[in-house]
């Protein structure tokens, strides 16, 4: 099975099952069921101290072999750009407020960290449109 958790479920392909609410994560899959599961934009939805457990659970769906990939903004990034004069506040508030509720932020590194414990050996890292991170890995 493979599953996107997003808010935004209308950009991605048909054969990945779109979950939009957490809580309907374990009525669609079970644990270590799915091969490919994409978290997009959605950690950033939880408060900062929830984000560890979080991570954990979506991880656990996820079977050996399977492959985990979470994109969100990157508040490390972000910031640097702002202290350096690279963009200014509008296009921040534009980056992190455009899609609705943002509860926390992380970096690519805090996602890499949450990650690790879980088993998850991670394959791939990027920086997105300057302001996103791209993380995916493998459950070994």
């Amino acid at each position: 099975m493979k599953i996107i958790i997003t808010k935004d479920s209308e950009y991605y392909d048909k054969s990945y099952k779109v979950i939009s609410n957490l809580n309907q994560l374990d009525f669609f899959c079970s644990d270590a069921e799915c091969t490919n599961v994409i978290v997009d934009n959605y950690i950033s939805m939880y408060p900062y101290k929830e984000l560890p457990s979080l991570v954990a659970k979506i991880c656990s769906k996820v079977r050996l072999g399977g492959e985990i990939q979470l994109i969100d903004a990157d508040l490390e990034l972000l910031a640097y750009k702002l202290s350096v004069g690279l963009c200014d506040l509008e296009s921040i508030n534009e980056a992190l407020f455009a899609g609705g509720v943002l509860c926390s932020l992380t970096s690519i590194d805090h996602a890499e960290e949450m990650l690790k414990p879980n088993g998850i050996k991670i394959t791939y890292k990027e920086i997105v449109n300057n302001q996103s991170f791209i993380i995916k890995g493998i459950r070994c």
